[in-house]
């Protein structure tokens, strides 16, 4: 069962993607540089809807990959096995340094990086 969502999820995730990608497209091909109103909600739905799928993404990768049903993951086997991939070497790792641009204001570094940050790059990685 966790394969074929597997499956789903990646299909759903490429589509609401590719839909995204298009519809700045679809503006230029007909001549108008800035997106109209509905067009821009459309936009920011498809974004919304990309994000979830690409949480189901992980979700159903994280199943597949423990051997489990996607109703049978607990919190302790989703982050072993998330923990264990590349995308949880990335929210692992702390974030980089203050860089001389911040000109030597103290920036608070949290312990890992936001699972929303994780969540958004896994979306545009896949």
């Amino acid at each position: 069962m966790a394969l074929g969502s597997l499956v789903l999820a990646r299909l759903v995730s490429y589509a609401l993607l590719l839909a995204m990608a298009g519809l700045p497209f679809y503006a230029l091909v007909h001549g108008r540089r800035v997106l109209s109103a509905p067009e821009r909600m459309s936009l920011a739905i498809l974004m919304v809807g990309a994000l979830g799928a690409s949480l189901w993404w992980a979700v159903a990768d994280v199943a597949e990959m423990a051997g489990l049903p996607v109703g049978d993951l607990d919190q302790e086997t989703f982050s072993a096995v998330l923990g264990a991939t590349p995308l949880g070497a990335l929210r692992a790792s702390p974030r980089s340094p203050p860089s001389p641009a911040s000109h030597g204001r103290a920036m608070p570094a949290p312990e890992r990086a936001h699972p929303g940050f994780c969540c958004g790059l896994a979306t545009f990685c896949t």
